[in-house]
């Protein structure tokens, strides 16, 4: 009987890290940039105006551009590595992994995922980018009527008056990037922290997915850290990749649309594996002891149900 096996993963959270430092010097230039705006100018002269805002759209620009760059270099890398964690779980040598070469197939899928991350990435600027042109705007209509309210050209006044809630405003709609369903807001480098690990690991697991299912392969083993949530209910299970296969595992889909594992962040994988009668004893007494009850966990209904051992069993 042989052993799991798996390829070198890759440095998810070194790559999550270099995603978090771009958006945070970028959300931080841009901060710097709004309070330049306040402190050097008058928010209703209309050319400094134009200036700053030049400035700041270089900043965005340049924010966009790191992203997108992070996405192209990192999932390109990941994939990869997808790709040959498939061949060498399900049995390929260490000399062809190491000359693995992407098919078309997985080309295609490679940049499907680097397309749909730097979407996302672009949303979180663009969800910046509106939140600061409207208190910009709104800066600018305070400015104005707080001179002609008094009736005075006074900048020093104008701004002594409205300098600390306006730099509140800025700060605000520069640190948000998006509200999620629940409303809550999210800082950019909390979501950055969330999309650059998740993104990674998806495409990940998917090139290891289609890898063994091009080398006939079509079940797989839930590997990973203990867990405190409903993830330990499912470490160890045996799953397959598709619908083909013994429909007495659950199929990896079916695991991920319980909303159990597999969720954002997630640090459990699959690891193929080609006949799951060949696993050592203690692995299949594993698998067949967390079917139980990881079936148990998903009739619950619940996203993280309370169980206990003998909760599955027969």
């Amino acid at each position: 009987m042989e052993d799991i096996r798996e390829w070198p993963q890759p440095e998810y959270d070194y790559n999550t890290r270099r995603l978090v430092a771009i958006y945070r010097e970028g959300i931080q230039a841009i901060k710097t940039q709004l309070d330049e705006m306040l402190m050097q100018g008058e928010l209703d002269d209309a050319r400094f105006l134009a200036q700053m805002m030049a400035q700041y759209e270089q900043i965005v620009a340049q924010l966009n551009s790191d992203a997108s760059q992070w996405a192209q270099d990192v999932l390109t890398e990941v994939y990869q590595n997808g790709v040959e964690n498939g061949a060498f779980a399900t049995g390929a040598t260490s000399e062809v992994v190491a000359n693995i070469s992407l098919s078309r197939p997985h080309r295609l899928m490679a940049n499907a995922f680097i397309a749909d991350t730097q979407s996302d990435l672009l949303k979180m600027t663009q969800y910046v980018d509106a939140q600061v042109r409207t208190a910009v705007q709104s800066a600018v209509g305070q400015a104005i009527r707080n001179r002609i309210a008094r009736g005075d050209n006074n900048v020093g006044v104008i701004k002594g008056d409205i300098l600390r809630d306006l730099r509140k405003q800025f700060a605000e709609a520069a640190d948000t990037v998006i509200i999620d369903k629940l409303g809550r807001a999210w800082t950019a480098e909390r979501y950055a922290d969330m999309i650059a690990y998740t993104k990674q690991k998806d495409a990940h697991d998917e090139a290891t997915r289609i890898e063994a299912l091009d080398r006939g392969v079509e079940y797989g083993l839930i590997v990973g850290p203990s867990a405190t949530d409903a993830c330990k209910y499912h470490i160890g299970r045996i799953v397959r990749l598709t619908e083909a296969g013994d429909d007495q595992y659950m199929t990896l889909d079916e695991l991920k649309a319980s909303n159990q594992i597999f969720h954002p962040k997630c640090r459990h994988r699959v690891v193929p594996y080609a006949n799951p009668d060949n696993l050592s004893d203690k692995r299949k007494d594993t698998a067949a002891s967390q079917e139980r009850l990881g079936r148990a966990a998903i009739d619950s209904g619940k996203r993280n149900p309370k169980l206990d051992a003998t909760q599955g069993a027969n």
